[in-house]
């Protein structure tokens, strides 16, 4: 194996892993935080983080499909539209509809829950459900 496959390869496992650290760290911590302080505060942060984790997320989606692009076909094994059929080519073909999924779905998550959260500066009634409902698609 060539050293540049072992790059991409690597920056390809690095940003997967940092789209996926992502996503987990705001379901799991961000939000619960969120919703336990007070709503002012809580939109503010939310507010203020929105833009800088809408970048990471949407760098982090966008170098994991190209590298996985290039690590699949012009490094990899997938060549042919028969290539698709074998395990590789299922597998590739998966992480590359779940990964466009991803970046299409996740860019509508934040503004929409922004919206859908608060009420002015205190939470909506059903802000905990929106939440829930929200992160059980993404």
């Amino acid at each position: 194996m060539n050293i540049g496959i072992i790059i991409l390869q690597y920056v390809h496992v690095l940003f997967a892993a940092t789209l996926l650290g992502s996503a987990l760290f705001i379901d799991l911590v961000l939000w619960p935080t969120l919703l336990r302080r007070p709503g002012a505060e809580a939109k503010g942060f939310f507010e203020t983080s929105l833009k800088t984790t809408s970048i990471l997320m949407g760098v982090s989606s966008g170098i994991t499909f190209l590298s996985g692009i290039l690590r699949g076909t012009v490094f990899g094994n997938i060549h042919t539209w028969d290539d698709l059929m074998t395990p590789y080519g299922i597998t590739f073909s998966v992480a590359l509809l779940a990964t466009l999924a991803m970046m299409i779905h996740g860019p509508r998550i934040g503004p929409k829950l922004l919206k859908d959260v608060w009420r002015g500066k205190s939470f909506a009634p059903n802000a905990k459900a929106k939440v829930h409902s929200a992160l059980a698609v993404s």
